[in-house]
């Protein structure tokens, strides 16, 4: 009896291992993503949808991470550790065979170091084609859809972008202090937080969520959605449980849901900044305020 609970606990801590040391692969992203391959949404394949709303991100260390599209205007939505102060390249386009390079500017960026949410908004200067509209809300359990590069830890990396599907496996709300790095943000418990006007310059009641599609590092400012196609939020942090300083499991994706009527008025300030920057260079009339939706 003794040799056979010895032979199982040796099992057991074989597959501990092996599961901590195992690093996701191009294979099983795509092998998630497989059941929604012939999938549409608003007329559109399910992939080519994702794919002309989502962004590569290049920062100025060369760093790659991912961008949402969330305004036609050119705004794009990212994890605030993808980026600096620096102006950005993504690379953007209509579909996975016609995409070009545009530099994007840091319009808005959540402070790390001072516990803020880990979220930044970019803007290009030139309008977009597509944009994703946001889900009026996230439920536990619900299928998502995400969207990133494509490479491996340790392989040469292609820059492009590929999908991959998983499941919204627990929810929470913090406020705006939020970044993730403790990996235990949703838990269901609501904290109390004050909700501020876009006024103050907080980004309000940040959401988060988690979910079990298998992303990697490069996938953070990537979009999360949901079967329909409307943004549910972005990813920003991979959630492990460290048992030694060298042995850790993954447990799932942390994304964020910034406060959206904090981020259209942060949108539309600077929008009409943006225009009348162009105005006065124009010497045009100062501009009135404008929308653009989504899609």
């Amino acid at each position: 009896m003794a040799r056979c609970v010895v032979l199982f606990l040796m099992v057991a801590v074989l597959g501990l291992l092996l599961g901590c040391n195992h690093a996701i692969t191009t294979s099983e992203r795509r092998a998630s993503f497989q059941p929604y391959a012939e999938m549409t949404i608003a007329g559109t394949n399910a992939a080519e949808f994702l794919l002309r709303r989502t962004a590569l991100l290049v920062n100025e260390g060369g760093g790659v991470g991912s961008a949402t599209a969330i305004d036609r205007r050119g705004y794009f939505l990212t994890a605030a550790h993808c980026v600096g102060n620096e102006v950005v390249r993504l690379v953007v386009g209509r579909d996975a065979h016609h995409r070009f390079v545009v530099p994007a500017r840091v319009v808005w960026r959540g402070d790390l170091t001072q516990g803020g949410p880990d979220l930044a908004l970019l803007r290009t200067a030139w309008p977009i084609p597509y944009a994703f509209e946001w889900a009026p809300d996230v439920t536990v359990g619900q299928p998502v859809l995400v969207c990133g590069p494509d490479y491996e830890e340790g392989v040469e990396r292609t820059f492009q972008l590929d999908c991959l599907a998983g499941r919204v496996k627990a929810t929470g709300r913090r406020g705006g202090a939020g970044n993730g790095k403790d990996g235990g943000a949703p838990g269901g418990r609501v904290a109390a937080s004050a909700r501020p006007p876009p006024t103050e310059g907080g980004p309000g009641e940040v959401e988060e969520f988690r979910h079990d599609a298998p992303v990697h590092h490069g996938d953070s400012g990537g979009p999360v959605v949901g079967l329909d196609g409307r943004l549910i939020g972005i990813n920003f942090a991979t959630v492990r449980l460290v048992f030694l300083p060298s042995i850790a499991m993954r447990v799932g994706v942390n994304a964020s849901r910034p406060d959206l009527a904090w981020l259209r008025s942060l949108i539309e300030a600077d929008d009409l900044a943006f225009r009348a920057r162009a105005m006065r260079r124009s010497g045009e009339p100062e501009p009135e305020p404008s929308t653009t939706a989504g899609r």
